[in-house]
């Protein structure tokens, strides 16, 4: 009896490690994450995150990126979910480039402006102000052929400080995975 008894625990655990075939319905969703950090003239720093959290299908994030006219961009958040309100978001324009393919690669701003340039902006109301050529970037962006799905991360984004604005210091970093391409 003992020895049924393994028997059949062995059945159970080899059969509960059985893969299902390949679903693209399994397959994670866009997440991401924009960061904005700012040091303010009176030495207090505030930091500003906006987050898709993987969350599903149905949700109405905005991740993805498309064919623009003679360019590609990467949209990155600025839409409602649900009930949260958007607050920054970011657009990466690659131009010139209407092949996704071609886009993975290091990217370093300003050395590399004259392919791509990282839009970074506040959703205030119902506008969006931005900012664009950074005095410095460090772009990575990474496609995944098992998924066919791009990754990747900005870090050092850094813009001219604004005349009279009531921060001394302000740098940008921006993370994606599972980004698809819409046609």
């Amino acid at each position: 009896m003992r020895y049924v008894y393994m028997a059949l625990m062995l059945l159970v655990l080899a059969t509960g490690c059985k893969k299902d075939p390949f679903d693209p319905k399994s397959m994670p969703q866009a997440d991401f994450t924009l960061k904005r950090t700012r040091t303010f003239t009176n030495g207090q720093t505030n930091t500003q995150v906006e987050t898709a959290l993987n969350l599903d299908a149905s949700s109405a994030f905005k991740a993805d990126f498309q064919v623009k006219g003679a360019n590609l961009v990467f949209d990155i958040g600025g839409k409602k979910i649900t009930t949260v309100e958007p607050t920054i978001s970011a657009s990466v324009v690659f131009y010139n480039q209407t092949d996704p393919m071609k886009i993975e690669g290091t990217y370093k701003l300003p050395d590399d402006a004259d392919k791509v340039n990282v839009f970074f902006c506040d959703v205030v109301g119902q506008g969006t102000v931005c900012v664009d050529e950074p005095l410095e970037a460090d772009i990575v962006i990474q496609y995944d052929p098992v998924l066919k799905k791009w990754n990747g991360n900005i870090t050092k984004l850094r813009y001219n400080i604004p005349p009279g604005a009531d921060y001394t210091f302000e740098e940008c970093t921006v993370k994606f995975s599972d980004i698809l391409f819409r046609q």
